[in-house]
């Protein structure tokens, strides 16, 4: 199962999330951090899907 969200990730956000998950930080706190220090915009609920699919 494909996700258009999924497909527009970056592989320095991919990096970058994956990270901040390794440190235990909330999806909320991430998708924060994105806004912030990226500029993108990526919901705590696309960061929750992105946990739990098989990559």
């Amino acid at each position: 199962m494909k996700w258009l969200a999924f497909e527009r990730i970056s592989e320095r956000m991919k990096v970058f999330i994956h990270e901040r998950f390794h440190m235990y930080t909330s999806p909320d706190v991430i998708s924060g951090e994105l806004a912030l220090k990226q500029h993108v915009t990526l919901s705590k609920n696309t960061l929750y899907r992105y946990i739990v699919l098989p990559w």
